[in-house]
């Protein structure tokens, strides 16, 4: 794999991380105003986090998937 290749499949991560992590934040924090209270914000920001490592993971098996075995 060419030092391009790796580069891309870094930068193609972090954005994916950077994005999703930058989404969940907003919905959350969108929740959060309108649900009167953190008691019920426990869950959401719950399934955020792990729908952010879900992401990150998936993202991460993609790269690994499309990158071309040495």
């Amino acid at each position: 794999m060419s030092r391009q290749a790796k580069r891309a499949n870094a930068i193609g991560i972090v954005i994916g991380v950077l994005v999703s992590g930058a989404f969940m934040y907003l919905v959350t924090t969108f929740l959060f105003a309108f649900s009167g209270g953190q008691n019920r914000m426990g869950p959401v920001v719950a399934l955020g986090a792990l729908a952010v490592i879900a992401t990150t993971l998936l993202a991460a098996a993609i790269a690994w998937r499309i990158r071309t075995p040495a």
